[in-house]
């Protein structure tokens, strides 16, 4: 029998990768590490602001992966939130998350979801870099990032921990 422990389901100690009712999955393991405290982000109006780095628990490279996150406003803006791989991917700088400020309500915390096939990574380029970045363009605003839910599959589900932050 698996139990569900802060949003992570485990079976007999173990993270369980998947849970499925009538063969549709309900949970998938979520990727992304150290996701359970929003990000919160100040810009200064110029270009990349207070970027973050998300680690990934597995390499995704040519998977179908959905990513699912919120974002909050502290106020109107025309600036950008944008999370990036970095430059050692096919095709460069895959950006699979770009929020445009002026479609989110002021105080709103508004959820997104964008079904990717993740880059591939370049071998001959180095080591694989497990980590994505998060930063905001052109903006002055306090932008709340979070629930950032990164699962293998076209589906999105809702927000889990990912089993490493809670088992280790």
């Amino acid at each position: 029998m698996a139990d569900i422990t802060h949003g992570t389901w485990i079976k007999d100690g173990k993270a369980v990768d998947a849970v499925y009712q009538s063969e549709i999955a309900i949970y998938r393991r979520n990727l992304a590490l150290n996701t359970s405290i929003p990000i919160s982000i100040q810009g200064n109006s110029s270009a990349w602001q207070n970027i973050r780095k998300l680690n990934l628990s597995q390499n995704p490279a040519g998977l179908t992966v959905t990513f699912s996150y919120a974002v909050t406003i502290d106020r109107p803006d025309s600036g950008l939130l944008y999370m990036q791989f970095g430059t050692h991917f096919t095709p460069a700088w895959g950006m699979p998350i770009s929020v445009d400020f002026k479609s989110l309500k002021t105080g709103v915390k508004t959820s997104f979801s964008k079904t990717i096939v993740f880059p591939k990574f370049d071998s001959s380029a180095g080591n694989f870099n497990d980590y994505m970045t998060i930063g905001i363009v052109r903006s002055s605003a306090l932008v709340k990032f979070e629930d950032l839910n990164v699962v293998i599959g076209d589906r999105s589900l809702p927000y889990s921990q990912a089993p490493e932050d809670i088992l280790n």
